[in-house]
């Protein structure tokens, strides 16, 4: 049989169902328990302490405003009333995220408006939403992590996620890094769980609507099934396949909405990025920034721990388990192709921090 028949015959609708079937069923059920309260909390804590926005962020939090604020009028003579006509910005972002928080911030927004509070109170609403959202997230990471490697690395996964700054702190902040957060969690749950299709397909979803740069996340993804996982090439070609047709429809399809012309804003991303390069405007960095600046103050003291993870060999055990071995590789590869990127930040990181704070939890626990 062909390849090309192969991937017909799973792309049809018993595939799509089978596909939704292990979405649904992988991860553990979410119940949660008082541990799951930890990381949010720390979230909420930086919320309250910093609730205002930052440049980079500022996009999607006046994007949720105007939608919760104007609904869809986007007639000429009300586009006034809309941020981004104004200040498009250097290149369009996506309003997919904006759109999700808006809906589920309105109820709240409008019960505080009524009760007399000021609109202020809407940047406390929306924040606190998205960082319940990579809560969740969260949530599922740790019921994979426990399940995988047992009770006490999925809380030693809390505990280290907690302890940190970058991860809580941003949670909770509109940026396009951080929508593509949580979908990177789940992705590292799915992998984890041993559904590496899945957690590509969300990688590759992720990269089409939020953050092109995933690209480099998928990429070793990619690479490790096509080695370990051969004779699932199908699957492996197959589900990335409808996420990234998924993704690249639902991205035109809102953002030439609001943009009010035919758009695919990550395509513009990309283009503007790496093949014109104009991201070495807002300045650059040496190779090996990430590896000796950025990562140590995004672990902290968890570089010890990290490295535990990786090469502690517990007793009666071999000297680096697949499992988190297969995470190392991910995370590193990432860092690896995004140090060729002449511009450089700490948020470009955020995909591979899940992968970081498993191997941290695994190193705490063989410690």
């Amino acid at each position: 049989m062909s390849l090309f028949s192969r991937i017909s015959r799973n792309s049809a609708f018993p595939f799509l169902l089978t596909l939704l079937e292990q979405s649904i069923s992988t991860p553990p059920p979410y119940m949660p328990d008082k541990w799951d309260f930890v990381p949010l909390s720390v979230a909420l804590l930086h919320l309250l302490l910093c609730p205002f926005t930052k440049v980079e962020e500022s996009f999607n939090m006046q994007a949720v405003h105007d939608i919760i604020t104007y609904r869809y009028d986007l007639e000429v003579s009300s586009r006034q009333k809309y941020d981004h006509f104004q200040f498009p910005g250097v290149v369009p972002r996506t309003f997919i995220g904006a759109l999700g928080l808006g809906y589920l911030s309105f109820p709240l927004v409008w019960v505080g408006l009524e009760a007399g509070l000021s609109k202020a109170c809407g940047i406390y609403i929306v924040r606190a939403a998205l960082a319940g959202i990579n809560a969740v997230a969260l949530a599922v990471l740790r019921r994979a992590v426990a399940k995988v490697f047992g009770e006490d690395t999925g809380t030693g996964l809390y505990l280290v996620v907690s302890c940190q700054f970058h991860l809580p702190f941003y949670m909770s902040r509109t940026l396009p890094n951080t929508y593509a957060l949580c979908l990177c969690t789940l992705a590292f749950a799915y992998w984890l769980l041993g559904k590496q299709q899945v957690a590509l397909a969300l990688v590759a979803f992720g990269g089409v609507c939020f953050r092109c740069d995933l690209v480099l996340l998928a990429l070793p993804m990619g690479v490790w099934l096509l080695i370990n996982k051969p004779k699932e090439l199908s699957t492996t070609i197959a589900y990335p396949l409808l996420a990234l047709l998924a993704g690249i429809g639902l991205s035109l399809s809102i953002d030439s909405f609001f943009w009010r012309r035919l758009v695919w804003p990550e395509l513009e991303v990309l283009l503007f990025n790496t093949v014109e390069n104009r991201s070495a405007e807002w300045g650059t960095a040496p190779w090996h920034w990430y590896w000796t600046s950025a990562l140590p103050r995004v672990l902290m003291g968890e570089v010890v721990l990290v490295l535990c993870g990786l090469f502690l060999r517990p007793v009666g055990k071999k000297w680096v388990d697949q499992r988190v071995g297969s995470i190392g590789i991910l995370v590193f590869a990432y860092i690896g192709l995004y140090s060729f990127l002449p511009h450089k930040e700490v948020r470009f990181l955020f995909p591979i921090l899940p992968g970081l704070a498993i191997l941290a939890a695994t190193g705490l626990i063989k410690l």
